[in-house]
């Protein structure tokens, strides 16, 4: 579980910035990836829920899920296309 820690550490400092919401996509990433990558103790399906108190849990429907799956696999395709971005627009980084 290594991996979600690092990763949500990107976080740590701003998590109130996030709506619940935003914070199901946060999630829902770490532990996708942390599957991908094959960490040995998870695996699929990805139950999300949300808790207000104790007396208000509330598990994501399916259908949920699948838009939280395809909102994070938009993520990764704005960060590749930023980084390449960057790296088209920073000359520190181009070959010469």
């Amino acid at each position: 579980m290594f991996y979600v820690e690092t990763f949500l550490s990107n976080f740590r400092d701003r998590l109130r910035d996030f709506t619940v919401e935003e914070g199901c996509v946060i999630a829902y990433r770490a532990i996708s990836d942390a599957i991908k990558i094959n960490v040995g103790i998870i695996g699929e399906p990805i139950d999300v829920w949300t808790i207000k108190n104790k007396e208000n849990a509330k598990r994501k429907s399916k259908a949920d899920r699948k838009r939280l799956n395809d909102i994070v696999l938009s993520w990764k395709n704005a960060e590749i296309n930023a980084f390449k971005l960057f790296l088209k627009e920073n000359k520190a980084f181009r070959q010469t």
